[in-house]
């Protein structure tokens, strides 16, 4: 049996977010029914289980939270994306409650791939998923990743 770990939603037909998949089920939901290739764990505790999912690139990138410092790595993380996207692999992302790191990192792949200004990004996440929570320095850190794209 297999179940999406919890706040799972999709942001594009490549790319969804969630919280930590603490169960073996999620997992098995994630590469089984989501056929997700890439994921990318924002918090310190790994996922459990995760050696059981052999297709499974796991990319661990452990951050309390994202700050003007954070650039490089938000680049990093959504290069992960871009290229697991060209490839036409679906990746999925999430920290602990799928809120507000993995929002952070969801906008700005939207202000990757949309071609779109911090804000924007932000709002059109606002609208996929009601979850994520990019406010205060988290959308600051959307607003120069996007702007380091030149698109402000």
């Amino acid at each position: 049996m297999s179940y999406a770990p919890p706040h799972f939603s999709w942001v594009t037909e490549h790319v969804a977010g969630f919280a930590f998949p603490a169960l073996r089920e999620n997992l098995d939901y994630l590469v089984n029914k989501a056929h997700i290739t890439h994921l990318i764990t924002l918090c310190r505790e790994k996922p459990e289980h995760i050696e059981d999912f052999p297709s499974l690139h796991h990319h661990y990138h452990p951050v309390g939270g994202f700050t003007e410092d954070d650039l490089d790595l938000v680049k990093e993380i959504v290069d992960i994306m871009v290229d697991a996207e060209s490839k036409n692999e679906k990746s999925g992302v999430h920290c602990q409650m799928g809120m507000v790191r993995t929002g952070t990192i969801l906008a700005a792949y939207l202000a990757n791939k949309n071609k779109v200004d911090g804000i924007t990004a932000t709002k059109q996440l606002g609208k996929l998923r009601r979850k994520s929570l990019v406010e205060g320095t988290d959308a600051e850190v959307v607003r120069l990743y996007a702007e380091s794209l030149g698109y402000s």
